[in-house]
């Protein structure tokens, strides 16, 4: 399993050799991160869980909800439903 963090590579020849490689393990995972690390919710929230004000963290559970699942929704935008060209 493979996850990583934007920006995966610094060209998209290396992204794409890198998603080659992971096809040699079809049993496993290659995902990319897509994080909101460096919104300013994203700092308070960390901030606020380190101060321990809050006590012992057991579990945390974290959705961001946004105006964009149109994106997901409309079946017009294929780039969500349909193969790329490398897979």
């Amino acid at each position: 399993y493979i996850l990583m963090e934007k920006p995966m590579t610094c060209s998209v020849d290396e992204a794409l050799e890198l998603s080659k490689m992971s096809l040699a393990y079809p049993e496993g995972a290659f995902v990319i991160n897509h994080t909101a690390s460096y919104r300013p919710q994203t700092f308070v929230a960390k901030n606020v869980i380190s101060s321990g004000q809050l006590g012992r963290i057991r579990h945390i559970t974290a959705t961001m909800n946004g105006g964009l699942m149109w994106l997901f929704d409309n079946e017009k935008n294929e780039s969500w439903t349909s193969k790329t060209p490398w897979q």
